[in-house]
């Protein structure tokens, strides 16, 4: 048997490491919709909860960030991020960069997300050298 649902809410969460092509995606989604729910005789009721501009990483952080993921050993694997929610709100005050972690098949910001402790200790471990780094760059420029 099938249930027909009489009524459906579903949430995005957009994002782009540049705005005007997160914006195109947003408006063209929303047509879709529009379309989609009149072909079917229903209604499409869309609602922007939140819209937070891209927060692209600062070059200097970023590469001393690479620079502690090599100097420890691992892989660097550059991701594009339109950096959104605590990323957009710090970087409207301070340069920032980004360190991601692995998570179970990829999932993140949702409650299915897992992140084994292995990956985590790696996180702490590659973030203490970071702020190490970020020391040694202050000291050499005189900024402390």
């Amino acid at each position: 048997h099938n249930v027909i649902p009489g009524r459906v809410r579903l949430g995005l969460d957009l994002r782009h490491q540049e705005d005007p092509v997160r914006e195109r995606a947003l408006r063209k989604l929303r047509e879709r919709a529009t379309e989609t729910a009149a072909a079917r005789g229903e209604e499409c009721d869309w609602h922007v909860h939140q819209e937070s501009r891209a927060a692209p990483t600062d070059p200097g952080l970023t590469a001393l960030l690479e620079r502690a993921v090599e100097e420890l050993g691992y892989p660097i694997d550059r991701m594009p991020s339109g950096a959104g929610h605590d990323a957009a709100a710090v970087a409207a005050i301070a340069p920032i960069a980004m360190l991601f972690v692995r998570c179970h098949d990829g999932i993140s910001h949702n409650p299915a997300e897992s992140v084994q402790a292995e990956d985590a200790a790696v996180a702490v471990e590659v973030t203490s050298r970071f702020l190490e780094l970020v020391a040694e760059d202050r000291r050499q420029k005189g900024i402390v």
